[in-house]
């Protein structure tokens, strides 16, 4: 059957879109081109259709062209060419594609070929139009990994970082790198789940019922184990009336799916596509196939061969890096195992959320749980801690490799206490221990293939893989309940209504807070580093049974404690050069020996969440980072090619959304976010054809309301003005000599300003204008004619005060909604 859909999708029709966008303008400068060039070639005594050349000729509107010299009419034509292909061929596409979209528009309710045409010229327009503006940051296709950095010793003995670009050495050293990634739960230490007895108890023959006695507390625990794996393994339980989940793949599921997926997201080549999915879903017969297909393995564990594949690419986490160890390598998978894959992580956070399995301090994978309520979240306990004056210990710590090194069977227990069967755990480890894994990088798909180093079968999930988030949640959630048995955390009693609220862990993927919190404002700061001792051993201890490790490197802690400043009459947070007695944090490092955190002093912010934070409030790291931002932006928009109308939607889109996400943390004032986005308004300010200072009379920051956003306001005043200006046809006769600035600016949903600004700025009104005896005055007379802003307008006004109502210059009450004004030189 898959052969069957191989050889259908060759017959399709291939759509080649040339570099050069397509326009009526463009397409008559081709035909011109070519009239010529049939011209020329007739006049040579070469064979020449004459039916085609008078199809140009009547097409071109050219109907004595043979009259005309061919070699300098088509030379004269390609210059005008070449002069529309440089400067016109954009706005020329975009006008096309918007008319297009318009009258399609109005007819697409009459027939189901109209909708569907106009949903694909929208869908065109979007595309374009998100294509030039990816091209303006310079975030086109990298076109793969074509160069590696590698470690190489030298004969001196210090390390230096060596750059391969030659095919076979970067397939062959990110084959090794990925070969040490996905075996890192054995080397270099053997990690306590991958070690005897608990590997040959959950992999071996009795695998599935000891798997079901222990998650039914019947399983006694071997000997041999650490504290820590013995108490993550305990809380391993199902709950109270348990019933696993029936898993099916109907059509109708199957469909759905489909449906909702898109086409363009890759897979292993050696299966179909998801485009043959899409497509099969109109097809009953096809549905139901595809659908039997993917429920045979899920309800029987059985894995086809063509699902035992893997491809394997790197991504550099930052531009430039190109350092193996430091990049994060991405899993393909089979489109069909990768559907199954989706639907148990779908399946299995539904039931613990609906159970309450899931920890709350876990806020990735999970609806209505966004990052930036977890770092407001870790605001809000700073806040009760500086107001109750308690001690705390704040350890942020990050989980190395998290997917890549969990181990198979402890996900099985994790996802089978949120009842997914046996059967489907089963069909998805067995596809992943058994695969061949390939790389691809720009030179193409490697011909060679790597496996593990042992019998022992690669560990982790995957990044890549659809259930790979739920099954970190799943994992997490087992550690923080069994955190949250120990004792470790934050408890606080509600102010209004006396409740108690707790906090254990703030964990979003592998970036976890851990917490611990003196019992009483009398528990000073060394005494309570015993316990955060304890609180980070205890999580570093649940990472490693589950195969994991914490990544000494990217961790850290505050010692959070407060003492009397009497000079000054408050409390003030204790420096760490204060403590009587250095009290260091250790943990098992990536080499399993113990390691200190770094102790960080309480107002020394660091980026967690993509936001700067810190115990002790810090505005000035806040800045920086939102200074960093807008300059980057700035800089990567600067060097590319952006055109006027993509100017206000790339804000809105790009940098805004970086600006915006950590507002809700953030109290700066007005003149701190005018110089956050100067550098962006200095960049797009001119290429939108928008004066500078128009900005600066046109936002009056210091009016706007509590909750409205400064960068909003200033965005919408930039709507504002383009909308006036872009429909204005004396736009440069008027330069410098007249400002706008508006009395009344507020964020309501339909302000009554925005209807008088486009009545402005409508054709009619300035031929109108123009059309008076005022035109022939000039704009410094004309403008001082007008009723002032500090006036009341009188009844003998005549036809200009009617003017002005009409335009929604001036409100029928006679007070003005905009007041004119003339360059800085000028009076008012």
């Amino acid at each position: 059957m898959y052969d069957i859909r191989r050889r259908a999708e060759a017959r399709c029709r291939r759509v080649t879109n040339g570099a050069v966008p397509w326009s009526p303008q463009i397409q008559n400068f081709w035909d011109r081109q070519s009239l010529w060039k049939l011209l020329l070639k007739g006049r040579k005594q070469c064979r020449v259709s004459s039916r085609k050349v008078r199809r140009l000729m009547k097409k071109t509107k050219l109907p004595n062209a043979w009259k005309k010299t061919t070699v300098g009419a088509l030379r004269n034509d390609r210059k005008e060419y070449l002069h529309a292909k440089k400067n016109h061929t954009v706005s020329w596409r975009k006008e096309f594609l918007t008319v297009q979209v318009k009258k399609s528009k109005k007819k697409q309710w009459t027939s189901r070929k109209a909708r569907d045409r106009f949903l694909r010229l929208r869908r065109m327009k979007q595309r374009e139009e998100a294509r030039r503006r990816r091209r303006a940051q310079s975030k086109g296709s990298t076109g793969g990994l074509q160069a590696i950095q590698v470690e190489e010793q030298l004969p001196t003995g210090q390390v230096d970082l060596r750059t391969l670009t030659d095919r076979r050495q970067v397939e062959q050293g990110c084959m090794q790198e990925n070969r040490a990634r996905y075996d890192q739960t054995r080397s270099p230490y053997t990690t306590p789940p991958m070690d005897k007895p608990l590997y040959s108890m959950f992999t071996g023959a009795d695998a599935e019922r000891n798997s079901h006695a222990l998650l039914e507390g019947r399983l006694p625990m071997p000997n041999g184990i650490d504290s820590y794996t013995k108490s993550f393994l305990e809380q391993c339980r199902f709950q109270q009336g348990h019933s696993m989940i029936p898993m099916e793949v109907s059509p109708a599921d199957h469909t759905c799916f489909w449906s909702r997926n898109p086409e363009n997201k890759g897979s292993e080549p050696h299966g179909l596509h998801n485009g043959h999915f899409k497509a099969g879903i109109y097809s009953p017969m096809v549905a139901q196939c595809d659908a039997l297909f993917r429920h045979i393995p899920l309800t029987t564990g059985f894995v086809p061969d063509n699902w035992r594949h893997l491809m394997n690419f790197a991504i550099a986490k930052k531009p430039g890096d190109f350092w193996l160890t430091k990049m994060r390598t991405i899993q393909l998978m089979n489109s069909e195992s990768q559907a199954n894959y989706k639907k148990l992580g779908r399946l299995a956070m539904a039931y613990g959320e609906e159970h309450h399995l899931l920890a709350d301090g876990q806020c990735r994978s999970r609806k209505h749980h966004q990052a930036i309520d977890l770092a407001l979240s870790k605001r809000l306990v700073w806040d009760l801690l500086i107001l109750q004056r308690r001690s705390a210990g704040w350890i942020s710590n990050d989980a190395k490799s998290c997917f890549d090194r969990v181990v198979h069977w402890v996900v099985v227990l994790a996802m089978m206490r949120l009842a997914i069967t046996w059967n489907a755990l089963r069909m998805m480890f067995d596809t992943l221990a058994t695969s061949t894994h390939r790389v691809r990088t720009g030179f193409g798909d490697s011909e060679e293939s790597f496996h593990p180093p042992s019998m022992v079968p690669f560990q982790g999930c995957g990044q890549g893989n659809g259930a790979g988030p739920p099954i970190w949640v799943s994992v997490s959630s087992v550690i923080i309940q069994m955190m949250t048995a120990m004792g470790f955390g934050f408890q606080c009693l509600t102010a209004i209504d006396s409740q108690l609220i707790t906090a254990q862990r703030f964990c979003f993927v592998d970036d976890t807070d851990v917490i611990k919190v003196g019992k009483s404002v009398e528990q000073s700061g060394e005494d309570i580093c015993h316990s955060v001792q304890q609180a980070a051993s205890t999580w570093a201890g649940g990472i490693s049974a589950t195969g994991g490790a914490i990544n000494p490197e990217k961790s850290f802690w505050w010692l959070i404690d407060f003492v009397w400043d009497s000079r000054e009459g408050k409390w003030r947070f204790r420096q760490t050069h204060q403590l009587l007695h250095d009290h260091p944090i250790q943990i098992p490092g990536l080499t399993g020996e113990l390691e200190a955190l770094h102790c960080l002093e309480p107002d020394e912010a660091e980026k967690t969440l993509g936001v700067m934070l810190a115990p002790l409030e810090d505005q000035h790291a806040h800045v920086a980072h939102l200074k960093s931002i807008a300059k980057q932006w700035a800089e990567q928009v600067r060097s590319g090619h952006l055109h006027k109308y993509d100017v206000i939607p790339l804000i809105k889109t790009t940098v805004m959304k970086s600006l915006e996400y950590p507002m809700v943390l953030t109290t700066l004032d007005d003149a701190t976010w005018v110089s956050i986005m100067s550098p962006v308004l200095q960049v797009c300010l001119p290429t939108a054809y928008v004066g500078a200072y128009l900005v600066t009379w046109f936002s009056p920051l210091s009016n706007c309301r509590v909750w409205a956003s400064p960068i909003r306001l200033v965005l919408r005043c930039l709507n504002i003005l383009r909308s006036c200006f872009a429909t204005c046809p004396t736009k440069q006769k008027l330069g410098r000599i007249w400002r706008l600035r508006f009395k009344n600016t507020n964020l309501r949903p339909a302000p009554p300003l925005d209807s008088s600004i486009r009545t402005i700025a409508t054709r009619q009104f300035w031929r109108q204008i123009l059309g008076s005896k005022e035109s022939r005055k000039s704009w410094r007379t004309w403008i001082s004619t007008l009723p002032r802003s500090n006036k009341n307008s009188s009844s003998d006004a005549g036809s200009s005060d009617e003017l002005l109502q009409r335009s929604g210059l001036l409100s029928k009450d006679g007070q003005q909604s905009i007041r004119y004004v003339e360059d800085s030189h000028g009076s008012e």
